[in-house]
């Protein structure tokens, strides 16, 4: 049976289509996972960017992804008003050092920082408001040397000229926080997160270094042939919408699932997806999903199950193909911006193992929704 299963899914990858008539998401995703509103909603995100590289005013924010490690929420308790830190808004909160040893001691590490965060935290903390960020570094944790201070949460070794008015702040600090969420609501646990913590309701502490992430944008870094390419990718991409088939978000949406994983597998290996290569994606999953299923009856059900979803590509071809049209361009349209983005960095210097990098990437909030800008195939 087995044998007779993987013939007749190797003819299926190897047949030929006929053509018969976007947590955060990554921009491009926002047309797999919404359809015809993900699409527009993509436009205007890349839209107001551009117009942001350009000098103008849009009423979205724009933010430097730092990635640091690890994450903290923090502030005074919205029940008992008391200051506290977290691991995240969902574990237990911890108002002294002994109860961070009791919830997260089998973490020497997290046990380390958050102790940090809880001596440090209330000195430039405001007095009310949750917050969360990125631990940057802690004491102990940045590096002095060639003239400049260098700390790496993660990956990314985050550089800073310590002559520069971010290494004066590095030089005194025991604490470096990137801010980038405020939370709202009376309780912890139903919190909505809100992407606008104005950081200057912090009170200034040389202890802390709070760093902005707000992009600071240089119109000069945009030049006029990048922004033809954002402009010819964008033509595209709208082409393929008004030339899309009216059914296509309806007949793609019923395969919604396979199409975000087929498309997260893309972005490691960095194939350009395709509907040849969704074929054999869904082949290959139909394959494993068969081969560790005990029972015959079932094996040919997933046998079935998957002919089926090989045979609804190819009857909407089309329809497929229009939506990696969508996809590819609003992708391509986001590279280009991510690169002119990444000339933004400031004080800051990026590198991995000694080779410079663009920062991790961006996230733009446009509607109250965070979308995450990064050169996919770089990561």
């Amino acid at each position: 049976m087995l044998d007779f299963i993987k013939f007749i899914l190797a003819e299926s990858v190897g047949k030929k289509v006929e053509n018969k008539n976007s947590a955060e998401k990554h921009l491009e995703d926002h047309v797999i996972h919404d359809g015809e509103h993900g699409f527009h909603h993509a436009a205007k995100v890349l839209d107001h960017v551009h117009t942001k590289l350009k000098g103008g005013f849009t009423d979205s924010k724009l933010t430097t992804n730092y990635d640091g490690s690890p994450s903290v929420v923090f502030g005074h308790h919205p029940t008992n008003g008391k200051f506290f830190v977290s691991s995240d808004k969902n574990s237990k909160a911890n108002y002294t050092p002994d109860d961070v040893e009791r919830n997260h001691g089998n973490s020497p590490e997290l046990a380390t920082k958050l102790k940090q965060s809880l001596e440090h935290l209330p000195k430039v903390a405001p007095k009310t408001g949750v917050y969360q960020g990125d631990l940057m570094y802690g004491e102990g944790d940045v590096h002095d040397h060639d003239g400049a201070y260098h700390f790496t949460p993660k990956t990314i070794m985050h550089s800073v000229d310590k002559n520069s008015k971010e290494g004066k702040k590095i030089s005194k600090a025991k604490l470096g926080l990137a801010v980038h969420t405020k939370y709202h609501g009376t309780n912890l646990e139903n919190m909505n997160a809100g992407f606008d913590p104005d950081t200057r309701n912090f009170s200034n502490h040389p202890d802390v270094h709070i760093i902005d992430p707000d992009t600071k944008i240089n119109a000069s870094s945009y030049s006029n042939s990048e922004e033809g390419r954002y402009k010819k990718h964008m033509k595209a991409a709208n082409r393929a919408l008004s030339m899309a088939h009216p059914e296509t978000f309806a007949e793609t949406a019923a395969q919604k699932e396979h199409l975000k994983k087929y498309i997260s597998k893309t972005s490691k290996t960095g194939e350009a997806p395709s509907i040849e290569g969704y074929r054999q994606h869904l082949s290959s999953q139909g394959m494993k999903e068969t081969e560790k299923t005990p029972k015959e009856k079932a094996k040919r059900q997933k046998l079935e199950d998957t002919m089926n979803l090989l045979n609804h590509v190819d009857s909407h071809h089309g329809k497929f193909k229009s939506l990696f049209d969508m996809h590819h361009n609003l992708q391509q349209a986001k590279d280009v911006l991510v690169k002119s983005l990444s000339k933004n960095t400031g004080d800051y210097q990026h590198s991995i193992d000694g080779k410079e990098v663009p920062p991790k990437g961006f996230v733009a909030t446009v509607d109250g929704n965070k979308t995450k800008l990064v050169k996919r195939s770089t990561r």
